[in-house]
């Protein structure tokens, strides 16, 4: 048999084909055996069968799994969806416990007030330290981490918790409604009541619609979500809050379930090992939150007492073994049986009504631009250095320059994206030099990047939902129209049979594709547009042109930076020409191109007359 590669050249995609086997046009592709799929499920079942092999208390692992779960799928949201990296969990599970116990059995309360409350501790805590959120990557692993500590220290030192170092000893049960919950058979049906309630919860919140991108966006690239006008930090500081909630939730089941709270079992150690679950069962899944949480507990069991030291070497190799099997890992999905069970066919025939009948660009009012004096500095180094700029309401402008000239930094500072060391910047008239990159974008700006910013985990059509959510929020728009909108939007631009596809798949002019139709679809008043003809070759860049043309034509203020001078030529009316982070010339097309300090800044020559 003759193996080959094939890639569609539709929509500027390159053909690469070699001895590819001969099909009917209508042929059904086919179906490759789901392996992985298998191996995930006989990967699981063999742990199951372990642990229930070595374990003297089937039941009580399953309760624990269950009451841990809880905390798991709550840091699913915050680090394997959310993408933020908390590594203080188990803190917020201690705090919970420690609220149930001094309310059940110090203050002598009802214990499901004391359940409650110790849910509202884990939010309160995750709100109190939430300033930690202003960090990224791994300086917010750290800042976590340093959480986890100063927690630990606190209720072991603090002469005022009750209980101290010795914990707190005989917690009431919980009682609800007057049923004592006594058995460990009782607290897993509890548990996994409130987990699935939880995961219910959770899905229809995050798990679907604009706030399913809205998360992706944030875990991939917040400040592309804060440039159309998603509140990045206040989604973080939700999905903290809501991860903190289920953590003190499972504190409480624990203490009532276990009778005994001290610090012990709820330190930084804990807090990896809770990650390690997430990253294992798979992130941004919240079944694999719950898988993650079994193989957590299994760990204590599954060696045995005499291996029971060698627990987190269990959970290292684990890991590098989901790292190279199964990166997106442990828990079995559909994606795993691609082909092999039946597709729902709406979203196809959704797709191609869509093409086959789609809107003209709506018309829009333009937004007037005025940057009066503007200067940045970073340090010693002047970028823009007191440019004065008025952009006509309507025109297409380009803003063109030699490297280091500062194009991007002030397009940056239009957005709102860098601040401005000196100078302001009014849209219509409005003083917004002061305001943020979220309120500038719900003005109706919207932005392309030097470089092509998509949100690899969503397939182009959600990458282009962004852009609509920005234009639809607050309308109460459904999903329904905003996706047809959004397939419209790819159609406009070239990419209407590709709605579907990762965005791995794509060639780097359909990405450029992409983000424009991601702007497009947000509807701007005032398009900035940065270096949108970069690494295309020539039929690309005039069918870019194009779409600009377009954009425009529904009366969208544009501003392009470019270093393509016929292009520029060919689309701008009116062109702003920098040079070393300094205004060069201001004027229309014609009138720069023939300005003699512009042709010996660009050409290196002056033009004879």
């Amino acid at each position: 048999m003759a193996f080959g590669i094939e890639q569609s050249t539709e929509g500027g995609g390159v053909g690469v084909a070699a001895a590819a086997p001969r099909r009917r046009p209508d042929a059904a592709p086919r179906r490759r055996p789901p392996y992985a799929g298998l191996l995930r499920v006989a990967a699981v079942v063999v742990f199951i069968y372990l642990t229930w092999y070595q374990s003297t208390n089937f039941i009580s692992i399953l309760s624990l799994t269950a009451i841990w779960a809880l905390a798991t799928v709550g840091l699913g949201l915050v680090l394997g969806a959310a993408g933020q990296i908390s590594l203080c969990q188990a803190s917020f599970v201690l705090v919970g416990a420690y609220m149930y116990g001094i309310i059940a059995k110090e203050w002598s309360g009802p214990t499901l007030l004391a359940l409650i409350a110790s849910a509202g501790a884990g939010a309160v805590i995750a709100l109190l330290v939430s300033p930690v959120l202003r960090a990224r990557g791994y300086y917010l692993a750290i800042a976590t981490m340093a959480v986890s500590l100063l927690t630990t220290a606190v209720i072991t030192t603090g002469n005022w918790i009750p209980g101290g170092n010795a914990g707190l000893i005989g917690v009431p049960r919980l009682s609800v409604f007057g049923y004592e919950f006594r058995t460990e058979t009782a607290y897993l049906w509890l548990a996994v009541a409130l987990l699935v309630v939880s995961i219910a919860i959770l899905h229809y919140r995050y798990g679907r619609g604009h706030m399913r991108r809205a998360i992706q966006a944030l875990h991939h690239d917040e400040d592309l979500l804060a440039g159309y006008g998603g509140h990045s930090s206040r989604l973080k500081l939700e999905v903290f809050l809501v991860g903190g909630l289920l953590a003190g939730l499972c504190g409480g089941l624990y203490a009532g379930d276990f009778g005994y709270v001290s610090v012990n079992g709820f330190g930084l150690v804990e807090s990896f090992a809770l990650a390690l679950a997430v990253f294992i069962g798979g992130q941004g899944r919240m079944t694999g939150a719950v898988l993650g949480a079994l193989i957590y507990q299994a760990s204590f069991i599954i060696l045995g007492e005499q291996l029971a030291e060698y627990r987190f070497l269990l959970l290292g190799a684990i890991v590098v073994v989901t790292v190279h099997f199964f990166p997106r890992g442990l828990m079995p999905s559909l994606h795993d049986f691609e082909g092999w069970v039946p597709a729902l066919p709406f979203r196809r025939r959704a797709a191609v009504e869509a093409a086959a009948d789609h809107p003209e660009l709506a018309p829009v009012e333009p937004l007037a631009l005025r940057v009066a004096g503007v200067t940045k500095s970073f340090g010693a180094l002047t970028a823009v250095a007191d440019v004065s700029v008025t952009v006509r309401p309507g025109s297409l402008t380009a803003l063109i320059g030699p490297n280091g000239a500062g194009k991007t930094t002030l397009l940056d500072m239009i957005a709102g994206d860098q601040y401005v060391s000196g100078g302001e910047i009014l849209i219509d008239g409005d003083y917004v030099t002061e305001s943020g990159r979220v309120s500038r974008a719900r003005l109706g700006i919207a932005r392309t990047y030097q470089r092509v910013r998509l949100v690899p985990s969503l397939t182009v059509l959600d990458n282009v939902l962004i852009g609509v959510d920005q234009a639809a929020r607050g309308a109460g728009v459904g999903e329904r129209e905003r996706r047809r909108r959004a397939e419209a939007a790819l159609v406009d631009v070239g990419l209407g049979d590709r709605h579907e596809a990762e965005v791995g798949s794509l060639t780097f002019g359909q990405r450029r594709l992409v983000e424009m139709a991601r702007a497009i679809a947000s509807h701007p008043r005032l398009a900035l547009l940065d270096e949108p003809s970069s690494g295309l070759n020539d039929a690309e860049v005039e069918g870019f042109a194009e779409v600009i043309r377009r954009l425009h034509g529904t009366g969208c203020t544009v501003l392009l930076v470019e270093h393509n001078l016929p292009f520029v030529r060919s689309l701008a009316e009116d062109i702003v020409a920098l040079d070393r982070g300094r205004l060069l010339a201001h004027g229309t097309t014609e009138e720069v191109f023939a300005m003699p300090e512009f042709q010996r800044s660009y050409v290196g020559t002056v033009e004879a007359t």
